[in-house]
């Protein structure tokens, strides 16, 4: 009898743990991704399809802000080129690879400088004149502090 009483507070006691554990969860919401959070390198490739040669894609800067990565990309006419001059107009893709060190998140790519005014598969970036254009910006998210390192791997 003894230990049938025994099994049956060992069981109520493991029950009581469990139950203790999962209502601590769902009070303070989602248990986070536990892999999310681990610090590593990881390559993200970037890519953009402008209207001619004399564009550049230049990657700025990457952020970790609320479980998010967002890259700062601009766009510009190549160095010393006038927005006058010839170029060979042949829709072409400019892409990068970065090497970001920091956890892996959802990344939303912002593209600073688009100046033409059709459709591309890229519809999913955001294409803004200055970060302020972004829906609910916040200065303070695009801090150093937020910043995360990158180094550019592709050209």
């Amino acid at each position: 009898m003894k230990s049938l009483m025994t099994v049956f507070l060992n069981i109520f006691f493991l029950l009581t743990i469990l139950l203790g554990v999962s209502v601590t969860i769902m009070a303070f919401g989602e248990s986070p991704d536990s892999q999310a959070l681990i610090v590593t390198e990881w390559q993200l490739p970037v890519s953009v399809t402008v209207p001619h040669t004399g564009w550049e894609m230049s990657i700025e800067s990457v952020y970790h802000v609320d479980h998010k990565i967002w890259v700062v990309v601009t766009l510009r006419l190549a160095s010393g080129l006038e927005s006058d001059s010839v170029f060979a107009q042949v829709i072409t893709q400019r892409k990068q690879t970065i090497l970001i060190t920091g956890p892996k998140f959802p990344v939303s790519i912002v593209m600073i400088g688009k100046t033409w005014n059709w459709t591309h598969p890229e519809d999913a970036y955001m294409f803004v004149s200055r970060l302020s254009e972004i829906d609910g910006f916040q200065a303070d998210l695009f801090q150093t502090q937020n910043e995360l390192p990158f180094t550019i791997i592709k050209p």
